[in-house]
């Protein structure tokens, strides 16, 4: 292995390390570049379990936020100071502060600078009014990315279907966005205990041939929880021996479970957070995904490692991950279809066998973490090369 002062010096900048798709795509890159490249993780915002687990793996982890408020200037202030001390070769940028913090650095400092676009936010402007319904305010973040797509050195987008996106809305991106789909390790899922979910069974009193039902996300109404609920409330008008878990944490959680009870959608059960995911997966019946919008779906990705069959609503990301044969994939809201779906796979064993074994060779062949480690070494490659041409022609 080649000596940390002559390893390439890659600054993987997040807003926060608290658990979430970005973070997980983080703790990815560093799991496969530690080895061959000096790593080190800046947050410019709230740490979370992640900052503790990259550092247990010995990954430099800065804390550039240190309480401020989201917005504060400080972070930048002390990103700007950090890479004055340090020469870093590629600067790696991770949701919208941190690509924002990059667009001003790469004013300032010849580092290469590549802009991760972990939600479609870029190209996506509908959904700007996550920001505001004010349309000043929305026609100015409109104006901040094209700001900072501008200074991008390279755009790194989840999907095909999002490339042809950004390449609409932007030709002058043409050479700059690269298609880099989120991956995962299925070794995790081929260690699964059997026994687990039964033992879930029995913590939770439900009859040992309950057929299971189950949705993980952040309890939040971007991840469609009503439509989730809609639909359990269809099957369980039907199927008395199956039960619908929601697994995750959020500010809705208390108004879905104030659902559930005046509803009387039985039974739900709400999980939290669980550390044991490929078992729940493994022994669950159909994976039920509802997000409206979804630009990928790591989710998805570990249901299918873990041979659960898939109902899921179609949105760019969700065809990405599924293609045209490893889940049924319905029109946003439809909780009838999405039910019927359901009940599919609850009495069609040979389907939901199919889908189970396509599933997880699409993640095997598809989204394995060797394939993403040779695509994101092939960017970096492409950035120093690029990097070097344009330092020859300044010498020159």
């Amino acid at each position: 292995m080649p000596s940390r002062s002559s390893q390439e010096r890659l600054l993987l900048v997040i807003d926060n390390t608290a658990a979430g798709g970005a973070c997980t795509v983080l703790l990815s890159i560093c799991e496969q570049f530690q080895d061959s490249r000096d790593l080190t993780v800046a947050v410019l915002g709230k740490t979370g379990s992640v900052s503790s687990l990259l550092i247990s793996k010995g990954v430099r982890v800065v804390e550039l936020g240190q309480g401020n408020g989201r917005w504060s200037l400080l972070p930048f202030v002390r990103l700007v100071r950090l890479l004055r001390r340090e020469r870093f070769d590629v600067l790696h940028c991770h949701l919208l502060k941190s690509s924002v913090a990059g667009g001003l650095v790469r004013c300032f400092f010849k580092i290469p600078f590549i802009l991760h676009d972990h939600s479609d936010l870029f190209c996506a402007f509908e959904r700007i009014d996550i920001f505001s319904h004010n349309p000043l305010v929305r026609m100015f973040f409109v104006h901040l990315l094209r700001w900072i797509l501008r200074r991008a050195d390279r755009v790194i987008v989840l999907s095909e279907e999002s490339r042809q996106v950004y390449l609409h809305r932007y030709s002058w991106l043409a050479r700059r966005v690269s298609v880099l789909p989120n991956a995962l390790d299925c070794h995790a899922f081929d260690r699964v205990v059997e026994s687990s979910a039964h033992e879930l069974r029995q913590e939770l009193k439900l009859p040992p041939r309950t057929r299971i039902v189950t949705m993980i996300g952040r309890l939040t109404k971007a991840k469609g929880w009503d439509t989730f609920l809609d639909t359990a409330k269809l099957v369980l008008a039907s199927e008395t021996d199956c039960a619908f878990f929601v697994v995750g944490t959020g500010p809705d959680e208390q108004r879905l479970k104030d659902r559930v009870r005046s509803e009387h959608i039985d039974p739900v059960h709400f999980l939290g957070f669980r550390s044991d995911v490929p078992a729940l997966l493994a022994q669950s019946d159909v994976f039920l995904f509802t997000p409206p919008y979804e630009p990928f779906g790591i989710v998805l990705l570990e249901a299918m490692a873990a041979r659960c069959p898939v109902v899921s609503v179609s949105s760019a990301g969700t065809r990405a991950v599924l293609g045209a044969e490893c889940g049924l994939l319905i029109p946003a809201g439809d909780s009838g279809l999405l039910a019927r779906g359901i009940f599919d796979l609850l009495h069609n064993p040979k389907m939901a066998d199919e889908q189970r074994l396509r599933g997880r060779k699409r993640v095997e062949k598809e989204f394995g973490v060797s394939l993403f480690r040779e695509r994101l070494s092939a960017i970096y490659r492409d950035i120093a090369d690029a990097s070097s041409k344009t330092s020859a022609t300044v010498c020159r």
